[in-house]
């Protein structure tokens, strides 16, 4: 079965599916996705979880040892099978289909963060979607972000026009997750029922100084010295490591499918492909101009160290790395030093 995620909620209130499959690039609908399936599984008094790291060099004979293993509690369990990527190559692409015919007692749950369409038509894909649920999470499309917003106000019990969802909208350029943060701060300092637009006006900031939006953006467009001011401010004021890392490899995944896109398709297909806000299409040229597809790579393998160091995986100060991080890819090539940047 193949299902959105906003229909998700309504197949959970049913029995859970026995494996699930939560891939796309947009994190907030992923990670929301994941976290439900939990919470329902955990209703179902499966409270035993195992995580599997598919990363590159991965075992996949750890897939079926995992499921050949005893719960300590002797109930089922859930096993959650993280992808770097949905390219796992016939090896991977074996394992799991040979899970899906062993008639397992525990549950599954796939992730991939790094997901596209030909991901999606491999034959393991297929098979997990007709054993189970897929719920792809792609990037909402702009003409379709007025109604995410409508959506999440209504599940927070409020209701807005269109001028106050347009409102809204245009001020969070296309970030779910700054539209999901600002529908939750509604929530909390306004009575359930309608919205006004003066209410959204005044509740609603336009982007912050030190936004970790902003500072992407800048990033992408190579202001090296407003890019490190803002990194600053935003670790001074309490952002999460994580957080400001998964956004920056966001954005850079994002770049790289356009590089990749645009001489193929043309620039602005490319965009509308990827559904790139025209506000943003801008930062993106420069970073693709100024960095190239090499540079690029390295840029990500670069974010996943950083990554590790966020989540206290890795050794080393976070801010240096950052700051590391921040001046080798805002330089122009000729005096980019990123291939022997030590995070």
């Amino acid at each position: 079965m193949r299902i959105d995620s906003q229909q998700l909620s309504r197949q959970l209130q049913g029995d859970p599916a026995p494996v699930y499959l939560v891939a796309g690039p947009e994190m907030l609908l992923r990670e929301e996705a994941v976290q439900a399936i939990r919470e329902r599984l955990k209703q179902q008094g499966v409270t035993e979880r195992e995580i599997l790291e598919a990363d590159k060099g991965f075992d996949w004979n750890q897939l079926a040892s995992a499921g050949a293993s005893m719960s300590l509690f002797g109930d089922s369990r859930l096993i959650e099978l993280r992808l770097s990527s949905g390219k796992i190559g016939r090896e991977g692409g074996a394992a799991i289909q040979e899970w899906l015919k062993s008639g397992n007692s525990d549950y599954l749950l796939i992730t991939s963060e790094q997901w596209d369409l030909s991901s999606e038509k491999t034959s393991w894909a297929k098979s997990v979607e007709q054993a189970g649920v897929y719920v792809p999470v792609w990037a909402v499309k702009p003409e379709r972000l007025n109604g995410w917003i409508q959506q999440r106000l209504r599940s927070r019990g409020l209701k807005a026009n269109g001028d106050a969802v347009a409102l809204l909208s245009s001020r969070v350029e296309g970030n779910l997750l700054a539209a999901a943060q600002e529908v939750d701060k509604l929530a909390l300092i306004l009575p359930q029922g309608e919205v006004t637009l003066a209410a959204i006006e005044n509740a609603v900031a336009d982007s912050a100084q030190f936004d970790v939006f902003r500072m992407t953006e800048t990033v992408l467009k190579g202001a090296t010295a407003e890019a490190l001011r803002m990194a600053h401010g935003l670790l001074r004021a309490g952002e999460a490591p994580p957080l400001l890392v998964g956004l920056l490899i966001r954005e850079f995944q994002l770049l790289r499918q356009w590089m990749y896109l645009a001489p193929r398709q043309g620039i602005d297909a490319a965009f509308k492909e990827l559904g790139i806000w025209r506000n943003r299409q801008g930062p993106i040229q420069q970073a693709a101009r100024r960095l190239g597809a090499d540079h690029a790579n390295q840029a990500l393998a670069a974010l996943a160290q950083l990554d590790c160091m966020a989540k206290g995986q890795r050794r080393g100060d976070f801010l240096t790395a950052l700051e590391r991080f921040i001046i080798a890819v805002t330089l122009q090539p000729a005096q980019n030093p990123l291939q022997a940047i030590r995070l």
